[in-house]
């Protein structure tokens, strides 16, 4: 089903053992969209499972469609990768929650850092979380995702960390800290397979001024490891992409 359009449906879409009901936005974009019609095929992921599936019938805002074929599907990572991101501005938020999804993230914690310019207003951060929910689930449909990325909201990093677990990695690039590079860090957690696999990552990354010192020590309080990218300096949209990428490609492809 390589290269199908793929949609993500709600627990109660399916209708019979071999049926499903295509409603709203989706069913939209099928009809509207990508003018499907009666006898066309595309993918649909229902509780994890993926499915090739053929419109049998087309109602007004609505459709229903068969299976075909239940699919294999090898798209998630071994492990849960969770990316506390800290607040940035404008549509850098929007670039790192399409691009984090691509690459596998599985949970995004958005917290106000110290340093973050930008600022939920109490009565819209709903609206807003809303509003990343479907930017990702867009993103995880066009890369053949098998999960739709959870967006949440923490007002400081210390409550990220707390609603959040696995072990922790925070790129820091502080002059003169003399900080291991990220793939030490993979190395090591190489070497405990079984516990990442249960317990799973979390990567921390500052907004555009960065990491504050007083959040430097509460990421060392809950035995994080500081590490550095290189020589370069990323920007703060890049630089969570560019660490998951580099994660999972180490980890992943060692089996």
């Amino acid at each position: 089903m390589t290269g199908m359009q793929r949609y993500f449906l709600e627990a109660d879409a399916r209708i019979a053992a071999d049926r499903f009901r295509v409603a709203g936005e989706d069913a939209h974009h099928v009809l509207r969209v990508l003018r499907m019609r009666q006898g066309d095929r595309f993918g649909i992921v229902s509780q994890g499972e993926t499915y090739e599936v053929e419109i049998v019938d087309v109602q007004e805002d609505e459709l229903i469609v068969r299976v075909i074929a239940q699919m294999a599907s090898f798209s998630e990572p071994p492990f849960a990768v969770t990316l506390l991101q800290g607040l940035p501005k404008g549509e850098r938020l929007d670039e790192l929650l399409m691009h984090g999804t691509e690459v596998g993230v599985t949970q995004f914690v958005i917290f106000e850092g110290v340093r973050s310019v930008a600022r939920w207003e109490e009565k819209k951060r709903a609206v807003k979380l809303e509003r990343c929910q479907r930017i990702v689930k867009e993103a995880a449909e066009q890369s053949q995702r098998n999960v739709v990325p959870r967006v949440v909201y923490a007002p400081d990093l210390a409550s990220a960390l707390r609603q959040s677990a696995g072990y922790l990695i925070a790129p820091y690039e502080a002059q003169g800290q003399g900080l291991p590079p990220l793939k030490s860090a993979l190395r090591q957690l190489n070497e405990k397979r079984d516990r990442l696999r249960a317990e799973g990552v979390r990567l921390v990354i500052g907004p555009e001024g960065g990491l504050d010192g007083a959040e430097v020590q509460e990421i060392q309080a809950h035995e994080g490891r500081l590490v550095t990218l290189g020589a370069r300096i990323l920007r703060t949209e890049t630089a969570g992409v560019v660490t998951v990428a580099q994660l999972l490609y180490e980890l992943e492809s060692e089996g």
